[in-house]
């Protein structure tokens, strides 16, 4: 299967719908219905990316974006690495959930918030670093990332949901760019790369406030 034709009737399509289509080149959207189709993947408008096609490994995030949609890339097999522009503010949602070849991602300076689950069982990516203009980490975002052995946290973020890198077993480097005002740990305890990584393994109860004034 390599094209597939979605009639203007369709309202939704969930995560996964095309999962394990490693040959599909292209989604076409009929007009006059909710999704529209461009350069073989559907988006809503022309900013928010609803399903990525064609399946290839290398994926570069059009600049018109800027909004990766829920399940936009869900469980897609082929996807080696990614680059996301500045002009993507938000990653919704499970939106790269189960990726489990992508090694390299990329995120730009202008994100400013990561979904639940948007990066869950990405098994083979070892290194994030989270922008500065990110302002929140939401819940089980990168939870399950089994690869994953460092991560930088941007000097934005203020919000951390739960479990955000529960079960990423290899993480042995967190350095937090601002350390100060969290209220789960100490500035001591985030100042070492060593000891924040074993704390965001652990602590995994309740989400993570960083107070208004630090």
């Amino acid at each position: 299967m390599t094209n597939i034709a979605i009639p203007n009737s369709v309202t939704w399509i969930g995560p996964g719908a095309f999962a394990g289509c490693t040959g599909l080149t292209a989604l076409t959207a009929e007009e006059g219905g909710w999704y529209s189709s461009i350069d073989g993947s559907l988006y809503h408008g022309t900013e928010e990316l609803c399903l990525y096609a064609p399946w290839k490994e290398a994926v570069e995030i059009p600049a018109s974006v800027t909004t990766i949609g829920y399940g936009a890339f869900y469980d897609n097999l082929l996807v080696k690495s990614v680059v996301i522009p500045s002009t993507v503010k938000v990653i919704i949602d499970n939106a790269f959930e189960g990726c489990s070849n992508l090694t390299s991602l990329t995120l730009k300076e202008g994100l400013e918030e990561i979904g639940a689950n948007a990066f869950k069982n990405c098994k083979s990516l070892t290194s994030v670093v989270i922008p500065d203009s990110v302002t929140l980490i939401d819940y089980s975002a990168f939870t399950y990332c089994s690869a994953l052995e460092s991560v930088v946290i941007g000097s934005g973020v203020k919000t951390m949901g739960q479990n955000p890198f529960n079960g990423c077993k290899k993480l042995t480097s967190a350095v937090f760019k601002d350390p100060k005002g969290w209220n789960w740990a100490s500035e001591e305890v985030l100042s070492d790369p060593t000891t924040a990584a074993v704390e965001l393994v652990k602590t995994r109860l309740r989400g993570w406030q960083k107070s208004s004034d630090a």
